[in-house]
This record gives C-alpha cells, sequence and structure tokens, in this order.
C-alpha cells in the first residue's frame, strides 16, 4: 500500500516507480550507474510529488551460494547458509519538483565480488527494490597476453 501524505489540497498516496539503473552489474573498479526513482500520486495518469522524502537502503552481501548444505542428521532436511553482510547504507532524498530521485548504488569502495539489495521507499509502504552485483575482475586466460613481449622466433 503506498503512502499518505497531507497536503495543501487534501491527501496526496505516494508511489515510488523506477525510471532507470535498476539490476545493474559492474567488475570491481567500476562504477555502477546512477538510478533514478520517481515518486508519484496515485492519480490517473500518475502526477510528481516535490517534496517527497524517498528512504534509500542498502546492504552488501558475499555472493550467495546456491547450493543447499546437507544436514548429516536427517537426509530429509537441508538449509541455506546465511548471507554474510558486508555493511549498510541508509539515507532520505526528497523528491525535486519532476517527483525524482537519484542515487548511487554504495559499495563502501570494497573492491571485491558482491551483491548489493537495494530498496527505496516512501514512507513505510510504498517500496521498490533493486540489485546490483559487482563481478571479480577477469584474469587474462591461459595462453592470453599478459603485455609482455615475446621473443622474436627464429
Amino acid at each position: 500500500m503506498p503512502d499518505v501524505l497531507c497536503g495543501l489540497g487534501g491527501v496526496v498516496v505516494v508511489e515510488v516507480g523506477d525510471v532507470s539503473g535498476s539490476n545493474q552489474a559492474a567488475t570491481v573498479g567500476q562504477a555502477f550507474q546512477a538510478v533514478t526513482v520517481r515518486a508519484t500520486d496515485s492519480s490517473v495518469p500518475a502526477n510528481p510529488v516535490l517534496g517527497a522524502a524517498v528512504s534509500i537502503q542498502q546492504t552488501m552481501f558475499l555472493p550467495s551460494n546456491e547450493e543447499s548444505l546437507e544436514n548429516g542428521g536427517d537426509s530429509s532436511s537441508s538449509h541455506n547458509a546465511m548471507k554474510v553482510i558486508l555493511g549498510a547504507s541508509q539515507q532520505t532524498i526528497i523528491s525535486d519538483a519532476n517527483g525524482l530521485v537519484v542515487f548511487a548504488p554504495y559499495n563502501a569502495n570494497l573492491y571485491r565480488q558482491m551483491e548489493i539489495v537495494a530498496t527505496a521507499a516512501a514512507g513505510t509502504t510504498a517500496t521498490l527494490p533493486f540489485d546490483f552485483v559487482q563481478l571479480p575482475l577477469l584474469s587474462p586466460g591461459t595462453g592470453a597476453s599478459r603485455g609482455k613481449e615475446r621473443a622474436p622466433s627464429a
């Protein structure tokens, strides 16, 4: 259910929608693109809401291992290991005249492979999830050039 704000014209129901930048992947050391969300009211067509407080929450995790761990004592049960949290951030951004809020995925300058899960929320009910992946650096494959000159062949 969307958040409700009271303004001069009465009650405004605020919703958040994705504009650009959701669900990105970047390698370690590369910057993620900015993410833009829009705060709108519930009218049809929706109108942008100026001054909506949009809370951005981001949590960084070690990459998840999708394989289940078997319990040796009971062959019918298994469980997935819990994700390891590397860090988190929270900020509140006020929407502009076009209802837009822009934020950058946060990696705390950690140069490692990770998953970043973010949500944009207006109040306690209008939420929008995002997923970002920071991939490891690619190393040259076997036989690939590593930047060294080869000796001339005879």
